[in-house]
């Protein structure tokens, strides 16, 4: 039996008790599904957004509301208009941060922010994108 150490909880656990991941060179998520429940269940357990934000990123309500007012409700690349309010929608803000320095950057649709999850924020990688929609076909 393969095994694998959860790099949440430290303790020793069988394959079977991580996820499948295809990134990875195992093809397990690094994380234990017990730890990954713990923390999908803290994520949802805030009912108030304002108090994840904080918890997440060091961000309070005020520094939300300011970067909410200086968007003008927005997403910063797509223009789409948050319900900062509701739960139930899709178009609720996420908090984007630069994952080398940890610093916030703004707010975008989840989206727009998945969407630069997949290019790894990499410049370069994204000027390539542009310029293959670019093109005629």
């Amino acid at each position: 039996m393969k095994i694998k150490i959860c790099s949440t909880c430290k303790t020793t656990k069988g394959l079977s008790e991580f996820n499948k991941n295809c990134h990875s060179l195992d093809g397990h998520y690094s994380i234990c599904r017990e730890c990954t429940k713990k923390k999908a269940n803290l994520r949802y357990q805030h009912k108030d957004k304002f108090q994840y934000t904080k918890r997440m990123y060091g961000i309070d309500k005020e520094g939300i509301l300011s970067l909410l007012h200086n968007q003008n409700n927005k997403c910063l690349l797509c223009d789409t208009e948050f319900e900062v309010y509701s739960r139930d929608t899709k178009r609720q803000f996420t908090v984007d941060h630069c994952h080398v320095t940890g610093r916030v950057r703004g707010l975008l649709c989840h989206h727009c922010n998945i969407g630069l999850g997949m290019f790894k924020d990499n410049e370069e990688t994204m000027l390539k994108a542009i310029a293959y929609i670019k093109k005629k076909v």
